[in-house]
């Protein structure tokens, strides 16, 4: 009920920000609109969420929780692959949800199910999930958590300056009031916080990228499926798929392999609340899909965006120039020769050029990359409001996938080693209120990693990230193979007897 109200408050701010902008609201009123109504947004999620049950902070509440879990696949997917130096081609995508599906099927024990709720009420909470694992559940999870702090830390920055690009703020404004908000819905509502703001930021993503862009699609394509279209587009689509598939090199994709392996690994958390493995499947592939359809949209847009660049505006004199380069709302995104003109003859006289009609001088127009989105939103004659939204959506994917990475890292900090090892009769109020504190020091170490600009050199965290994946790796095997020589031992027995 909170999610769909705060959807739909969100939904009417934008549309009270489309009506100012027609009205004459200025392109800098607008982008502080929405990144407002976004805070807000937040604030609002954070509080409603507050909880002080131990199951809720852990892995969520049931209600809901096969949509916070899909949610939760889609953020992680493209908030941490947007912003990786392994590699981000297709071919990558494809290895990071190989990895990802292979730690979802591998698993053989969910290190969180004691707080699932069949769980709870049979075993209660404080039953040890890795019972009997010789310790695999141990390694798995310390890797888990490693690696997941791991990766916070190494894209956080990248995030940071992807919000900076989108908006123009302070780099350090951004990042206290990014991580504020962060520790605030996880420290507050924890992972069932995380995964309700996660749920609104799909559906808010779905409301103002997906339904434009397949009105574009349907409004530019459907007099050209045709049969024969049809067949060459199913025939180049396979094509497509069979040459990716065929240029997989496990060496150049293990980065992006051991990525998705980890992100498996933690996203057995919030699949814990989720009731049943079919419901638990589903959810997951609905995630992933969603994943891609969103992706997908955006490359569309990265297309569609470069193509007017290169076809009417660069190599064409600035009297052709579409009128949308113009427009006041956008001015800043276009510069000719270090000016930013108002008209084509102003464009020509920036450049001394002998008139409008003459096409300008190779690399005398430059575009501010952080205004493209507003730009590809104009020239589809769709209000700017839109494309300030598609600017600031992927930085708060990054930024969700963040939290979700950084709670992992603290619950699993808290549970494992906290309550397993040194405190093993610990009552539950004791285990949230480590957890939070966990996430408190976590979040304050990477304030100040941030501010200091520290960041582990590329080639280290990639050696690091393949020894957390492959630990957690073996400690999977390790544990199925426990398993089989007990079911061996346990038939022996039974034909003995």
């Amino acid at each position: 009920m909170i999610s769909a109200l705060v959807i739909a408050l969100s939904s009417v701010g934008f549309g009270l920000l489309v009506f100012g902008e027609r009205m004459g609201l200025g392109a800098q009123w607008a982008a502080w609109g929405v990144a407002g109504i976004f805070i807000a947004a937040a604030l609002a999620l954070a509080l409603a969420s507050m909880t002080s049950r131990l199951s809720r902070f852990m892995v969520g509440a049931e209600r809901g929780a096969s949509l916070g879990f899909a949610a939760s696949v889609a953020i992680l997917l493209l908030g941490v692959a947007t912003d990786r130096a392994v590699d981000a081609s297709a071919n990558g995508a494809v290895a990071l949800i190989v990895g990802l599906v292979v730690a979802s099927l591998l698993s053989p024990f969910n290190p969180w199910r004691n707080f699932s709720p069949l769980a709870a009420r049979l075993h209660g909470e404080d039953s040890d999930p890795g019972k009997g694992s010789r310790g695999a559940l141990a390694v798995m999870m310390t890797a888990g958590l490693f690696a997941a702090l791991l990766i916070a830390f190494q894209e956080f920055p990248g995030i940071i300056a992807r919000v900076v690009g989108a908006t123009g703020w302070h780099p350090q404004l951004i990042v206290t009031a990014a991580l504020g908000l962060l520790v605030l819905i996880a420290l507050l509502g924890g992972l069932h916080g995380l995964a309700r703001t996660a749920k609104v930021l799909i559906v808010l993503a779905l409301a103002t990228v997906a339904a434009p862009f397949l009105v574009f699609i349907i409004r530019e394509f459907l007099d050209q499926f045709t049969p024969e279209f049809s067949r060459q587009l199913a025939e180049n689509g396979l094509a497509g798929v069979r040459d990716g598939v065929s240029g997989l090199s496990l060496r150049r994709e293990a980065p992006s392999l051991a990525l998705g392996f980890i992100l498996g690994v933690l996203l057995l958390q919030p699949a814990a609340a989720v009731p049943g493995r079919v419901a638990r499947g589903l959810a997951l592939c609905g995630g992933i899909l969603l994943a891609l359809a969103l992706g997908g949209l955006v490359r569309i847009g990265q297309l569609l965006l470069q193509d007017i660049v290169s076809q009417r505006i660069v190599g064409v004199s600035p009297g052709q120039w579409p009128l949308f380069v113009f427009d006041e709302t956008l001015r800043g995104w276009l510069k000719v020769c270090g000016a930013m003109p108002e008209d084509a003859l102003s464009a020509a006289r920036a450049c001394a050029s002998p008139g409008a009609r003459a096409v300008l001088p190779a690399g005398s127009v430059l575009f501010e990359h952080g205004l493209d989105a507003p730009a590809l939103a104009l020239a589809q004659g769709w209000p700017i409001i839109l494309g300030f939204i598609w600017g600031l959506l992927i930085p708060l994917f990054g930024l969700m996938a963040l939290g979700l990475l950084l709670h992992a890292g603290a619950s699993g900090l808290a549970e494992r080693i906290g309550f397993r090892t040194l405190a093993p009769k610990a009552l539950r109020s004791w285990r949230l209120a480590i957890a939070r504190l966990s996430l408190l020091a976590i979040a304050a170490a990477l304030y100040f990693c941030v501010l200091r600009g520290l960041r582990l050199p590329q080639q280290v965290f990639v050696w690091a990230l393949l020894g957390a994946a492959g630990t957690a790796f073996t400690a999977m095997l390790a544990a199925r193979l426990i398993g089989i020589i007990r079911y061996f031992r346990a038939r022996r027995r039974q034909v003995a007897g």
